[in-house]
């Protein structure tokens, strides 16, 4: 499939292509009909356009941000695990109550758009995803424990008790909802009052299809918190990647290697807290924002790459305190000594020169170019 961005006035879309001509009827397909005349919760809304007989399925992106992009400058902790995986379960729900294909949803992180203000997942519906719901589904928690806070301890047993799950040949929503309950029965103090929605959701009640076979996979579900309690209980006080390793005997290879390579993550600058900057490639290189309105923001400058900018501080590794900036609003990168801007689907848009960016497109910078981020303006100066 081919994927492509598109700003329109306030509005960002993504659009997903097939590369295959495909037959006509995917227009009479009532579950085609049935994405774009509702509003499912959990799904982006899309909209269907025909090209020489080749479907584009448009999305609208504007209030979210993709998965990678949102947690680059912040872990995913177990309040957010929980709205993640409490969505997925609305999204099975959902996908049942309007006769869809689980199989087509699209589970790769980069094309997860989470809420911006709920903080809930969005996912596409898209009718020529390859592989099924239940393998797809693997890999998205892969790609979630690689972006867990391993400092949280239910965070922790909650990621690794849904991959685990997941390697289940069919798991249903009670399973997920048992072993959510499971992770919940240890609330520590800062988790004693969770949002009442998280909690109302994950205690749901749903009438099992077979108790016995359910019971015997929730104890075995059980058996894998327990194991991951004592493996994290070992790592209090912990503080960098010797310790670790000098610590940790796990029998199990796989977790071992995601908390050691984590723990590197943290030692060479992405805790969350920012006390430690990466440096890029060629650390000689940095840019330098000089803002067009001195009295009211900042010059901003550039030391490492790639480096986010917006006006949520847990989130960005630059902060712009201005209203009309997103919490996650633009990127900039650095690719063989050349600097790249990045819009990241911001509300209001980011500019180079007064030329609009479309979403996720990189945009090479020059010495001296003009950007805009909502209605902050900067002149580039770029060092080398």
């Amino acid at each position: 499939m081919n994927i492509s961005y598109k700003r329109d006035i306030n509005k960002n879309y993504m659009i997903i292509s097939h590369e295959k001509n495909q037959e006509a009827v995917y227009i009479e397909d009532y579950k085609i009909k049935m994405i774009q005349n509702n509003c499912i919760d959990g799904l982006l809304s899309v909209k269907l356009k025909y090209t020489d007989n080749c479907p584009s399925f448009i999305y609208e992106i504007s209030h979210g941000s993709n998965m990678i992009d949102m947690f680059s400058g912040q872990c995913i902790d177990f309040k957010i695990l929980n709205k993640i995986q409490i969505g997925i379960m609305k999204l099975m729900e959902n996908t049942k109550i309007y006769l869809l294909d689980l199989d087509h949803i699209i589970l790769d992180p980069e094309l997860i758009y989470i809420n911006t203000k709920t903080l809930y997942p969005e996912f596409c519906y898209y009718p020529f995803v390859e592989g099924s719901f239940y393998d797809n589904i693997k890999n998205m928690y892969r790609e979630i424990i690689r972006l867990i806070d391993y400092r949280d301890q239910m965070a922790v047993e909650l990621a690794y008790g849904l991959e685990n799950l997941a390697m289940e040949d069919r798991y249903s929503i009670e399973m997920i909802s048992n072993l959510m309950k499971s992770s919940i029965q240890i609330k520590p103090a800062a988790y004693i009052n969770a949002p009442n929605e998280i909690e109302k959701n994950v205690n749901r009640e749903y009438r099992l299809d077979d108790d016995e076979v359910i019971s015997k996979k929730f104890m075995k579900q059980k058996n894998i918190i327990d194991i991951i309690k004592d493996k994290f209980n070992s790592l209090k006080g912990v503080k960098n990647t010797k310790d670790i390793k000098d610590m940790v005997q796990f029998s199990d290879d796989k977790i071992e290697a995601d908390i050691n390579h984590k723990s590197e993550i943290y030692s060479r600058g992405k805790m969350i807290n920012n006390e430690t900057t990466v440096l890029s490639q060629d650390d000689s290189l940095n840019i330098t924002l000089l803002s067009m309105d001195q009295q009211r923001y900042e010059n901003i400058f550039v030391y490492h790459f790639p480096c986010t900018i917006g006006k949520q501080e847990s989130k960005v590794d630059k902060v712009i305190v201005c209203p009309t900036v997103s919490r996650v609003h633009a990127k900039f990168i650095e690719t063989d000594g050349e600097i790249f801007l990045e819009d990241l689907n911001s509300t209001n848009g980011t500019y180079i020169n007064d030329i609009v960016l479309h979403p996720y497109n990189k945009n090479k910078l020059k010495h001296e170019d003009f950007i805009r981020m909502g209605e902050v303006r900067y002149q580039v100066w770029i060092r080398e």
